[in-house]
């Protein structure tokens, strides 16, 4: 199991990627952005800045260890 992480590293990163997306596409398909508060505007901004500096960590240290 170790070799098979080893090898495909990038599937710790699409993964949680596509889970992200899925919880996304649910959240704007059910109406979160229809309305006009900013505050739903800043929560859907700042989780996309957090999953990608999450993303870039990830990367950094996959690249980093190899």
């Amino acid at each position: 199991m170790k070799k098979f992480f080893s090898q495909n590293k990038f599937i710790l990163i699409l993964v949680p990627l596509g889970l992200f997306i899925v919880f996304i596409n649910k959240k704007l398909n059910t109406g979160f952005l229809s309305s006009s508060k900013i505050e739903n505007h800043y929560i859907f901004v700042g989780l996309l800045l957090f999953i990608v500096f999450i993303l870039l960590f990830t990367i950094l240290r996959i690249d980093k260890n190899s």
